[in-house]
């Protein structure tokens, strides 16, 4: 258990005192609180309805393709996915969506490359690579 002492400039003083500090730190508080509700991300609130969505991110490789991918959600509405090659240069693209079938908050997965050097028709992905997806839902 940790014990709170006040500073030393505190030690000794008025009751009157105490209150004037404690209230300007519960004014910062106040400020800094107000600061971060401005800052970050609020879920949409419809005809005063809270309408809440979380966020999870994981990864999976995938050869081609990669159908049913669990992402922990009930339900996806939004997925975004990228190729993990460590900084190297690839030839390859990655599609995602929430999935067609499968269990519910799942998501497909996709990898494609290039059909020959002259021919940029993608096809499936030969290769397995390492796909970090983020989606949203509920």
């Amino acid at each position: 258990m940790t014990v709170i002492t006040p500073q030393r400039s505190l030690i000794g003083t008025s009751s009157a005192d105490l209150r004037n500090e404690a209230d300007r730190g519960l004014s910062r508080i106040y400020q800094s609180h107000a600061q971060l509700q401005a800052q970050v991300i609020k879920a949409p609130i419809v005809n005063g309805a809270f309408l809440g969505f979380t966020g999870y991110h994981g990864s999976t490789t995938v050869m081609g393709s990669k159908l049913g991918v669990a992402t922990g959600l009930t339900s996806v509405v939004r997925v975004v996915a990228m190729i993990n090659s460590d900084g190297a240069a690839l030839n390859e693209i990655v599609s995602a969506r929430p999935a067609k079938a499968g269990p519910n908050g799942a998501i497909d997965l996709f990898v494609w490359k290039p059909t020959a050097a002259g021919n940029t028709t993608p096809i499936a992905s030969t290769t397995a690579r390492n796909v970090e997806w983020w989606v949203m839902g509920t």
